[in-house]
């Protein structure tokens, strides 16, 4: 059975990708150079795959500046 502590120390990372993953599906939505059908195709990746579709998004889809 796991503990309190345990259960705190789980929670939060997954509290972290959850934020980042809100942050990047607003700055995809929020890109006006992109088509609907490749903001469509980088929130399913980001959705079905959090960790990994925020990992890939970072690299391959957002604008570096």
């Amino acid at each position: 059975m796991l503990g309190y502590a345990t259960k705190a120390f789980f929670s939060i990372p997954v509290l972290v990708i959850l934020v980042l993953d809100i942050l990047a599906l607003r700055s995809i939505w929020r890109d006006e150079s992109r088509s609907e059908i490749t903001k469509l195709i980088w929130t399913m990746i980001v959705f079905f795959f959090p960790l990994g579709g925020l990992i890939i998004w970072w690299f391959f889809g957002s604008k570096k500046y």
